[in-house]
Protein backbone atom coordinates (compact mmCIF):
# COMPACT_ATOMS: atom_id res chain seq x y z
CA UNK A 1 0.00 0.00 0.00
CA UNK A 2 1.42 3.40 -0.96
CA UNK A 3 1.06 6.66 0.97
CA UNK A 4 -1.92 7.87 -1.07
CA UNK A 5 -3.85 4.64 -0.46
CA UNK A 6 -3.16 4.72 3.28
CA UNK A 7 -4.24 8.37 3.36
CA UNK A 8 -7.56 7.45 1.71
CA UNK A 9 -8.17 4.78 4.33
CA UNK A 10 -7.46 7.06 7.30
CA UNK A 11 -9.46 10.10 6.09
CA UNK A 12 -13.21 10.25 6.47
CA UNK A 13 -13.68 13.48 4.51
CA UNK A 14 -12.32 13.80 1.02
CA UNK A 15 -13.54 15.16 -2.26
CA UNK A 16 -12.58 14.25 -5.80
CA UNK A 17 -12.22 17.39 -7.91
CA UNK A 18 -12.34 16.82 -11.67
CA UNK A 19 -12.19 19.25 -14.54
CA UNK A 20 -11.37 18.34 -18.14
CA UNK A 21 -7.68 19.03 -17.47
CA UNK A 22 -7.26 18.56 -13.70
CA UNK A 23 -7.93 15.59 -11.43
CA UNK A 24 -7.39 16.07 -7.68
CA UNK A 25 -8.36 14.30 -4.51
CA UNK A 26 -8.53 16.79 -1.65
CA UNK A 27 -8.33 15.57 1.93
CA UNK A 28 -9.57 17.00 5.19
CA UNK A 29 -12.83 18.40 6.41
CA UNK A 30 -11.96 22.02 5.56
CA UNK A 31 -11.13 21.20 1.93
CA UNK A 32 -14.15 18.93 1.69
CA UNK A 33 -16.52 21.66 2.89
CA UNK A 34 -14.89 24.40 0.81
CA UNK A 35 -14.72 22.54 -2.49
CA UNK A 36 -17.91 20.51 -2.26
CA UNK A 37 -19.91 23.70 -1.67
CA UNK A 38 -18.04 25.42 -4.49
CA UNK A 39 -18.77 22.60 -6.92
CA UNK A 40 -22.42 22.19 -5.93
CA UNK A 41 -23.28 25.89 -5.62
CA UNK A 42 -24.30 26.44 -9.29
CA UNK A 43 -26.56 23.37 -9.20
CA UNK A 44 -28.21 24.39 -5.93
CA UNK A 45 -28.65 28.11 -6.46
CA UNK A 46 -29.84 28.72 -10.00
CA UNK A 47 -31.45 25.48 -11.03
CA UNK A 48 -35.21 25.19 -11.34
CA UNK A 49 -34.79 21.80 -13.04
CA UNK A 50 -33.65 18.52 -11.49
CA UNK A 51 -32.91 15.53 -13.68
CA UNK A 52 -32.75 11.81 -13.09
CA UNK A 53 -33.84 8.57 -14.73
CA UNK A 54 -37.35 7.33 -15.41
CA UNK A 55 -38.43 4.44 -13.22
CA UNK A 56 -42.12 4.73 -14.16
CA UNK A 57 -43.53 7.32 -16.61
CA UNK A 58 -46.18 9.94 -16.00
CA UNK A 59 -46.69 13.65 -15.49
CA UNK A 60 -48.02 15.11 -12.24
CA UNK A 61 -47.70 18.26 -10.19
CA UNK A 62 -47.96 18.72 -6.46
CA UNK A 63 -46.32 19.69 -3.19
CA UNK A 64 -43.11 18.07 -2.05
CA UNK A 65 -42.67 16.15 1.20
CA UNK A 66 -39.12 15.07 2.10
CA UNK A 67 -38.93 11.70 3.87
CA UNK A 68 -35.55 10.82 5.30
CA UNK A 69 -36.62 8.34 7.97
CA UNK A 70 -39.58 6.36 9.26
CA UNK A 71 -40.39 9.07 11.81
CA UNK A 72 -41.28 11.50 8.97
CA UNK A 73 -44.04 9.27 7.55
CA UNK A 74 -46.73 10.63 9.91
CA UNK A 75 -46.39 14.08 8.31
CA UNK A 76 -47.07 12.76 4.80
CA UNK A 77 -50.40 13.89 3.33
CA UNK A 78 -52.27 12.09 0.53
CA UNK A 79 -51.43 13.64 -2.86
CA UNK A 80 -47.97 14.91 -1.96
CA UNK A 81 -44.86 14.03 -3.93
CA UNK A 82 -42.49 11.85 -1.95
CA UNK A 83 -38.83 12.94 -2.12
CA UNK A 84 -36.23 10.74 -0.48
CA UNK A 85 -32.64 9.61 -0.69
CA UNK A 86 -33.84 6.05 -1.36
CA UNK A 87 -37.11 4.37 -0.50
CA UNK A 88 -37.55 1.21 1.52
CA UNK A 89 -40.48 -0.94 2.68
CA UNK A 90 -40.95 1.23 5.79
CA UNK A 91 -42.09 4.07 3.50
CA UNK A 92 -45.02 2.09 2.05
CA UNK A 93 -47.74 4.02 3.96
CA UNK A 94 -46.48 7.25 2.36
CA UNK A 95 -45.80 5.72 -1.04
CA UNK A 96 -49.42 4.51 -1.28
CA UNK A 97 -50.60 8.11 -0.70
CA UNK A 98 -48.07 9.78 -3.04
CA UNK A 99 -48.65 11.26 -6.49
CA UNK A 100 -45.03 10.62 -7.49
CA UNK A 101 -41.70 9.46 -6.10
CA UNK A 102 -38.39 11.28 -6.51
CA UNK A 103 -35.22 9.61 -5.23
CA UNK A 104 -31.61 10.75 -5.05
CA UNK A 105 -30.38 7.19 -5.52
CA UNK A 106 -31.55 4.06 -7.28
CA UNK A 107 -31.55 1.96 -10.39
CA UNK A 108 -34.05 -0.16 -12.29
CA UNK A 109 -34.13 -2.80 -9.54
CA UNK A 110 -34.33 -0.45 -6.52
CA UNK A 111 -37.31 -0.35 -4.19
CA UNK A 112 -38.69 2.92 -5.61
CA UNK A 113 -38.53 1.56 -9.18
CA UNK A 114 -40.22 -1.72 -8.39
CA UNK A 115 -42.97 -0.19 -6.24
CA UNK A 116 -43.66 2.67 -8.67
CA UNK A 117 -44.18 0.16 -11.48
CA UNK A 118 -46.39 -2.02 -9.28
CA UNK A 119 -48.59 0.91 -8.14
CA UNK A 120 -48.26 2.88 -11.42
CA UNK A 121 -46.83 5.96 -9.65
CA UNK A 122 -44.64 8.30 -11.72
CA UNK A 123 -41.09 7.97 -10.44
CA UNK A 124 -37.73 9.61 -11.11
CA UNK A 125 -34.64 8.00 -9.59
CA UNK A 126 -30.95 8.87 -9.48
CA UNK A 127 -31.36 12.65 -9.17
CA UNK A 128 -28.42 12.77 -6.72
CA UNK A 129 -29.51 16.19 -5.38
CA UNK A 130 -33.32 16.33 -5.00
CA UNK A 131 -33.26 16.08 -1.19
CA UNK A 132 -30.76 18.95 -1.08
CA UNK A 133 -32.56 21.29 -3.46
CA UNK A 134 -36.23 20.64 -2.72
CA UNK A 135 -37.92 21.62 0.54
CA UNK A 136 -41.23 20.57 2.10
CA UNK A 137 -44.09 22.41 0.44
CA UNK A 138 -42.30 23.30 -2.82
CA UNK A 139 -44.65 23.05 -5.79
CA UNK A 140 -43.13 20.90 -8.54
CA UNK A 141 -44.07 19.30 -11.83
CA UNK A 142 -42.74 15.79 -12.36
CA UNK A 143 -42.18 14.77 -15.98
CA UNK A 144 -41.21 11.22 -15.17
CA UNK A 145 -41.30 10.20 -18.85
CA UNK A 146 -38.20 12.35 -19.36
CA UNK A 147 -36.71 12.12 -15.86
CA UNK A 148 -37.30 15.84 -15.20
CA UNK A 149 -38.56 17.66 -12.10
CA UNK A 150 -39.43 21.32 -12.62
CA UNK A 151 -39.69 23.62 -9.58
CA UNK A 152 -42.76 25.82 -10.06
CA UNK A 153 -42.91 27.64 -6.72
CA UNK A 154 -40.81 27.62 -3.56
CA UNK A 155 -42.57 27.12 -0.23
Amino acid sequence: MNVAESELITRENFVNFFTPKIKHTLFGKENYIKYSKLLLKPTFKGSKIITGRTAYPGKVSGRVRILLSRKDIGRFVKGEILVTISSNPEFMPAIKKSKAIIADEGGVACHASIISREFKIPCVIGTEIATHILKDGDLVEVYADKGIIKILKRA
